[in-house]
């Protein structure tokens, strides 16, 4: 598997309850769109769930700092450098910042 190093971007389409995802980091956050950390994935190594809070759907999200692995299995799969530059339907896309 590829690791992954740096700060990435994911979208979480609208109507998402959980986030399922394979993680094998030394370090980096799960961060919500409202910047509040949920989880903290420092030496992880498995399968992880977390709940997708309230409006926090059909958003952008962010893999800040990692270093590792990440397979993002409930949402689309597709990490970028930057929000603003991910592969998004147009009236998703435009409101990304």
């Amino acid at each position: 598997m590829k690791a992954h190093r740096g700060t990435f971007y994911f979208y979480v389409p609208a109507g998402t309850k959980t986030l399922g995802y394979y993680a094998k980091l030394n370090r980096g956050h799960l961060v919500a769109p409202n910047g509040k950390t949920v989880r903290n994935l420092a030496k992880t190594s498995g399968f992880y769930s977390d709940p997708v809070p309230a409006g926090m759907d059909g958003k952008v999200w962010e893999l800040r700092g990692v270093n590792g692995v990440v397979r993002l299995l409930t949402v689309p799969s597709n990490l970028s450098l930057n929000a603003s530059q991910l592969l998004l339907p147009a009236e998703i896309a435009k409101d990304v910042k």
